[in-house]
């Protein structure tokens, strides 16, 4: 897996942590601040900030509220169910390495998987997804890896 630049403040109080630490059924936030655009012209855009600029958006405005009472779910965003949030920081990349961060991006997204959490991916551009997506695939291409 590649390297994690740790964020000051996790996505809505989340505990800075280290992918490690993540266990069956938590949830982990990672920023994708680069994927692999299909052309050399779009290997840095604005969307390189966006998941720096998602949290601090979030927090701003929701980041009070992770442990009030929400009356549409009875109780708090994560209730007893003893699920932490993780945020895991941002994946370090370079903009023209397109391969190197296709593989970031899907071995980051396995390795929450394989540890039993649920991923969140703050993405860069638009080729984030699918490359996060594949990260789901089991050796044999099926959805899972256990």
């Amino acid at each position: 897996m590649s390297g994690l630049t740790p964020v000051a403040h996790g996505l809505l109080g989340a505990e800075v942590s280290g992918p490690e630490e993540v266990a069956a059924g938590d949830i982990a936030v990672v920023g994708a601040p680069y994927g692999s655009p299909y052309w050399m012209s779009g290997v840095h855009s604005d969307a390189a900030n966006a998941p720096r600029v998602f949290r601090e958006r979030a927090n701003q405005r929701f980041g009070a509220h992770q442990n009030r009472y929400d009356f549409s779910l009875g109780g708090t965003l994560l209730g007893d169910t003893g699920v932490r949030l993780h945020d895991l920081g941002d994946l370090v990349g370079d903009p023209r390495d397109l391969p190197g961060n296709a593989a970031a991006v899907t071995a980051t997204v396995r390795d929450i998987v394989d540890r039993g959490g649920v991923p969140i991916v703050l993405g860069g551009d638009d080729s984030v997804p699918i490359l996060a997506a594949a990260g789901f695939a089991g050796p044999t291409g099926s959805a899972g890896s256990g």
